[in-house]
């Protein structure tokens, strides 16, 4: 009896043992249970981030090949830029060139304008000398013109004395003929006079004819150096000379218009050049302006 009951105490130690390894086991398979459903979420997690890899691998393959793309058409670029490049090179080279032959004529035309002005400076000397000489003719024209009557009167009065004066007579007359000779030749010379101031005249109109066409080089030298208020200064002084000279209109408006900005010069410069050249080849691009203007004003 005794040996039974232990080995009933022993079986039910065992049975509890097994209702603890039950135990144990489920709670076991539970957490397989759990590790399996871990793992499946984790492989669908895998599966996942494999598909954004490989979505991440399609688009970088894509962003390379759209890269290597970019190479090819930059490297072309390169290439094509290089030999433009070297075409501008050259242009800048020549446009150098010009540029110092612009210098050198720039030079020669300053050397000109000094020149010219030497001569007009002479030119107007000689000018006021000729006229103080006019004025010193006609004073002395005035002066002989005034003897001659005083004359005339004393050759009166010695025809009332004539017995008493027959010899101081004859010495007026010698005096009277030297006078018609000389009222004579004065009057020869003033004869030459305007034809000296005719002559005068025409090379003073010469000489401003040059110094506008030399000021109005200069201005457009000076707009193609783009130095535009030196260009408006020199047609400034163009127009001094000759106020009627639609090509210095002209260019006062493109300036006015496109670089110095003033509308209200543009316009009436524009207007001036029309009325003087209605039909020259560069008259519709004004016309264009002052009707964007004239619809501007409109709105």
């Amino acid at each position: 009896k005794e040996e039974l009951a232990k080995i009933n105490e022993s079986l039910a130690k065992e049975k509890e043992e097994l209702a603890k390894a039950n135990q144990s086991l489920s709670k076991e398979r539970e957490e397989l249970t759990k590790t399996k459903e871990s793992l499946a979420k984790e492989k669908e997690a895998l599966e996942e981030e494999l598909k954004t890899y490989q979505e991440r691998v399609d688009k970088f393959d894509e962003k390379y090949f759209n890269l290597e793309k970019r190479f090819s058409d930059f490297k072309r670029d390169y290439q094509q830029l290089s030999r433009e490049y070297k075409f501008l090179n050259k242009e800048v080279l020549e446009f150098k060139k010009k540029n110092s032959q612009l210098e050198r004529e720039n030079i020669s035309l300053k050397k000109d304008k000094e020149e010219l002005a030497e001569k007009l400076k002479s030119f107007l000397e000689e000018n006021k000398e000729l006229n103080s000489q006019i004025r010193k003719l006609i004073a002395d024209l005035r002066a002989k013109e005034k003897e001659r009557g005083y004359y005339k009167t004393q050759y009166d009065k010695t025809l009332k004395v004539l017995d008493a004066q027959l010899k101081r007579w004859e010495k007026v007359e010698e005096d009277y003929s030297k006078l018609l000779r000389e009222n004579r030749e004065l009057r020869a010379k003033t004869k030459t006079i305007p034809r000296k101031l005719a002559e005068l005249n025409r090379l003073n109109k010469e000489i401003l004819k040059e110094k506008a066409l030399l000021h109005y080089n200069l201005g457009v030298f000076y707009a193609q150096k783009e130095d535009y208020e030196k260009a408006i200064k020199e047609f400034e002084e163009v127009l001094k000379i000759n106020p009627n000279d639609s090509d210095t209109h002209y260019n006062l408006g493109v300036i006015y218009s496109e670089y110095i900005l003033d509308r209200d010069k543009a316009i009436a410069h524009f207007k001036k050049y029309l009325k003087l050249a209605p039909e020259d080849e560069d008259s519709d691009r004004a016309r264009k302006y002052l009707l964007l203007q004239e619809a501007i004003e409109g709105e």
